[in-house]
């Protein structure tokens, strides 16, 4: 029985990257580096193998960054139709878009409603809050290394500050997963439109006149002493 040199070869770097670190970047680097050269039609699931990685661990959002540059850099996958950063802030949005859709949420709710027991609801809570903060952290990363545009890290930001249809306010959810994005970004995009930054300030400062849990409150002041929003 032949077996499918993608297969082998997608086995092979989902390895790599569930290996990667600082240590041993540059090794792993040119072993990705030599394996793209091969196959350039299993790109979408190294994509998928991505996003799966960083929605388990936060641990490798800053270093898949990095390697998303890297990747650009040496013009890796270059004949397949989207370069590989495009493809990857693609799918970053379509999850983004996706939780934040009012039937995800709903059904979030839903499922929290129907937990028999506080640490089944603290699990459910907990990795939905997770894997939704590292699609958006990592589009702030991409952001930070030229990988994505201004526009759509300010369009993520902008959709976070907005209520939902059903809500006069952002829910706790798009306020923590604002502050883990504007956190990363806040310098760069300074410099780049201080006139957006400026009216984002003045509405999250709004924020704190808002009824919110005082969790979220506190992150919120501490952010604005912090970075001197007022």
């Amino acid at each position: 029985m032949l077996i499918d040199p993608s297969v082998v070869i997608l086995r092979r770097l989902k390895s790599i990257l569930n290996r990667l670190s600082r240590e041993n970047y540059d090794k792993l680097f040119a072993e990705i580096t030599r394996l793209s050269k091969q196959q350039f039609e299993i790109v979408d699931r190294v994509i998928d193998v991505i996003l799966q990685n960083i929605k388990l661990s936060d641990c490798f959002i800053r270093l898949y960054a990095i390697l998303v540059r890297d990747v650009e850099s040496h013009s890796l996958w270059e004949s397949s139709a989207a370069s590989f950063a495009d493809g990857l802030t693609e799918k970053c949005l379509r999850d983004f878009e996706t939780f934040q859709s009012v039937e995800v949420r709903s059904n979030l709710k839903k499922r929290l409603s129907d937990a028999t027991d506080c640490d089944q609801k603290l699990e459910i809570e907990g990795r939905a809050k997770r894997e939704n903060r590292a699609v958006v952290q990592f589009l702030g990363h991409l952001f930070l290394h030229d990988m994505v545009r201004g526009t759509t890290v300010t369009g993520v930001i902008e959709r976070l500050l907005a209520p939902h249809p059903d809500e006069d306010e952002p829910d706790e959810y798009n306020i923590d997963y604002l502050l883990a994005i504007y956190t990363l970004v806040l310098r760069k995009l300074t410099a780049a439109d201080p006139a957006t930054v400026m009216a984002t300030n003045r509405r999250i400062i709004s924020l704190l006149d808002e009824a919110i849990n005082m969790r979220l409150k506190f992150m919120i002041q501490n952010f604005v002493k912090q970075n001197r929003l007022c």
